[in-house]
């Protein structure tokens, strides 16, 4: 009984600890770890804006700037030209972040603003 006891208050006290914490970054945080060259930043930007990119080409789900209007019944989907390489994709966001104002957005928003103004994207019709 005193081992389920102990289980219990060490389960109860693990959020305290910060044990799956999420931390969401936003534009500007992206900006700088994308300009730095220290390998921690580098890394993570390149992390960062590949799983983006990756969840964008299956997604229909996009935020849509006002310049792209597809049909009634289609969605737009990203459409990059093939055999882009990862490298090239992160340098079209880390031009995008420098040009942009409005670094306050989540960076994940920002990555798929960048890559659906670059890329352009294709109406498919709603399954």
């Amino acid at each position: 009984m005193r081992l389920i006891a102990i289980v219990a208050l060490m389960l109860l006290l693990a959020p305290a600890y910060g044990i799956g914490a999420i931390q969401v970054i936003d534009g500007n945080r992206l900006k700088s770890l994308c300009a730095g060259d220290a390998s921690f930043g580098s890394g993570y930007c390149v992390g960062f804006v590949a799983g983006v990119f990756q969840s964008a080409l299956g997604s229909t789900w996009r935020v849509v700037p006002p310049e792209i209007n597809c049909p009634e019944n289609s969605r737009p989907m990203l459409d990059p030209p093939g055999g882009i390489h990862i490298e090239q994709v992160v340098e079209i966001v880390r031009k995008y972040l420098e040009s942009n104002e409005m670094l306050f957005y989540p960076a994940d928003i920002l990555v798929d603003l960048a890559l659906t103004r670059a890329f352009g994207v294709s109406c498919v019709p709603n399954e």
